[in-house]
């Protein structure tokens, strides 16, 4: 999974560059402007970040199983410094794929039970190499599943831990990823707050809040169904 991040992140960054030189016609760099949102899913389902993030699509996936984009600074990802800036560096990630069925609170509690178990944390770390987490704090909000974890590693320039938020959004299974930088990590309520709005921005994005009071069979699902679910995503 390691592996995985760092050819992310490269392509993040190929896209990165890319962006800012076809967004920016004759070097004008005031044109520049990266996208605030992208419609993946056959342009069923909208991901959208934070104010002062934005989309980098040449690090944008799209498969029969699902779509995975990341977002960075605005001014970052089309190269133009007049773009908007968030108040706090960080890179961000979301996938999604289509629910069998929605999670309600029940398939909630399954997840959040899930993550506090060895196979759970072994599907949060980030290495491939038999490496677990470590479960700093975990929420259970209604309607989400947010978890600070740590795994000692670091991926390029990100830092050690991480925030992942897990939800269903228009009927889409979503976990958002939030990783400050070694250079600039971020704090405990930081990194929370941070990776909260981003939900919130997914949800605003899609029509709202989170589908309440629908019957699930995903609370009934076992824990290697569970496992491969968030292998695939996270």
């Amino acid at each position: 999974m390691a592996n995985g991040i760092k050819v992310v992140l490269a392509l993040g960054l190929a896209g990165t560059v890319l962006a800012g030189c076809l967004n920016a016609p004759d070097g004008d760099e005031a044109m520049a402007r990266a996208p605030a949102q992208v419609q993946v899913m056959s342009k069923g389902f909208t991901i959208a970040g934070p104010k002062g993030y934005c989309i980098d699509n040449g690090a944008t996936r799209e498969t029969a199983e699902g779509a995975f984009a990341v977002l960075g600074s605005c001014a970052v990802v089309s190269g133009n410094p007049r773009d908007a800036k968030p108040r706090r560096p960080a890179m961000l990630t979301a996938s999604v794929t289509s629910a069998t069925a929605p999670l309600d609170a029940a398939a909630l509690d399954r997840a959040a039970a899930f993550f506090a178990t060895e196979a759970g944390h072994a599907v949060l770390a980030r290495g491939d190499d038999g490496a677990v987490a470590t479960v700093i704090d975990l929420e259970r909000d209604d309607g989400l599943v947010l978890v600070h974890a740590e795994d000692g590693e670091s991926a390029g320039e990100l830092s050690g831990d991480y925030w992942r938020g897990v939800f269903e959004a228009a009927g889409q299974l979503v976990t958002v990823t939030v990783s400050g930088y070694r250079d600039a990590p971020l704090d405990d309520r930081a990194g929370a707050k941070l990776a909260r709005a981003f939900v919130a921005a997914i949800r605003k994005a899609n029509g709202g809040a989170a589908q309440r009071g629908r019957a699930t069979a995903v609370a009934a699902e076992a824990d290697d169904r569970l496992a491969s679910f968030f292998n695939r995503l996270l």
